[in-house]
């Protein structure tokens, strides 16, 4: 029985599922029987992801998160705002003034 309730969890963990699945995996997950089952088969699960690596910080740990559950990278566009041209257009103006 061990090697089922490996295989549900592997199959839960590495597919996405709409809400009404997921909700009763969760039902299923945390009903009393075979409890003892489902610690170890969560166990081996923890411990397989756990073999695949750690970070020494946070910024290194998420982005092994990232890298392991298959998020894409999202660049950050940095844009001048409007009031920063206003602000150094006032600093511009200023020094110039006090030349």
């Amino acid at each position: 029985m061990k090697n089922y309730f490996q295989k549900i969890l592997a199959l839960f963990t590495g597919n996405d599922y709409p809400g009404s699945t997921r909700q009763e995996f969760y039902k299923w997950l945390v009903d009393e029987e075979h409890v003892s089952e489902k610690d170890e088969a969560l166990q081996t699960l923890w411990e397989e992801g756990y073999k695949s690596g750690t970070a020494p910080n946070l910024h290194q740990s998420y982005e092994l998160l990232r890298r392991n559950a298959g998020i894409p990278s999202v660049r950050e566009k940095r844009r001048i705002r409007p009031i920063h041209i206003w602000q150094i257009a006032a600093a511009v103006f200023f020094i110039v003034a006090a030349l």
